[in-house]
């Protein structure tokens, strides 16, 4: 029995050491796994991305007025709008910093202006040669990621920073009377801006995604001393103030950072 019993106790700690050595392999095989998923779950968060988009920019308000009597008409047209943008996640959370260079070009409406000024003045035929209004600078702000799946992302986002702008050169002559002109030169002011603006983010491939924007965008520029001439020998320097506050609608690409 002495014999019998020792070779049991010897099976069931056999056994017991197979179980514990088992245990052990599993032990360590799901604490690689773990560790695996863990790091890729870390190499697939979004650290941020830089991105390129190009639209359209539309005047707002007294920007775009074509009413030849308002204080501040700019007959302004839609153009052009262009952004290059970096954003980086804050801490991996949905909110992220983001900078961004912005560039935009209105064409000034000249028929408009034509008209207004031949009923304004009638019988004296005016003709006007007009350039672009432009506006660029660099921006900086916060944006707030909501995803309702996991390849689109909602993006609301708020930015302020300093921009340059321009006036263009107004050249305006008489059809009737070919000696006269009247010229406005072009003239270029800085001033700060504001930027309120709701995306959307598409994931298309890994490490690449469509954006879409919409973004109103606010600036309050000051032109001093700005030169105007005539034929009749005149100089003058005026200052004007002429917001320019656009809307523009933008499609890109962005390239996700690693």
């Amino acid at each position: 029995m002495e014999c019998s019993d020792s070779g049991y106790t010897f099976t069931h700690m056999k056994k017991i050491r197979y179980y514990l050595l088992m245990t052990l392999v599993l032990v360590g095989v799901n604490s690689k796994a773990a560790n695996y998923q863990s790091n890729a779950s870390d190499s697939s968060i979004e650290k941020g991305h830089i991105s390129y988009r190009i639209g359209t920019s539309l005047p707002l308000g007294s920007f775009g007025s074509t009413d030849y009597f308002e204080k501040g008409a700019g007959y302004a047209m839609p153009g052009i709008a262009l952004e290059l943008n970096l954003t980086r996640k804050i801490h991996g959370g949905p909110y992220s910093w983001c900078i961004s260079s912005r560039s935009s070009a209105n064409f000034a409406n000249q028929m408009d202006l034509i008209n207004d000024m031949n009923y304004a003045n009638p019988g004296n035929g005016y003709d006007v040669q007009w350039g672009t209004y432009s506006m660029s600078g660099l921006m900086a702000g916060v944006k707030y990621d909501f995803k309702p799946n996991k390849k689109v992302s909602i993006t609301p986002r708020f930015m302020l920073g300093m921009v340059v702008a321009t006036l263009p050169e107004m050249l305006l002559r008489s059809s009737w009377n070919s000696s006269y002109w009247y010229k406005e030169s072009s003239c270029t002011a800085s001033s700060f801006s504001s930027l309120l603006g709701l995306g959307m983010e598409v994931k298309i491939f890994r490490h690449m995604k469509f954006l879409a924007n919409v973004d109103m965008q606010r600036a309050y520029p000051l032109f001093v001393s700005r030169e105007t001439l005539s034929s009749s020998g005149n100089r003058n320097l005026e200052t004007l103030a002429q917001p320019m506050h656009t809307l523009s609608f933008t499609v890109g690409l962005a390239a996700e950072l690693k």
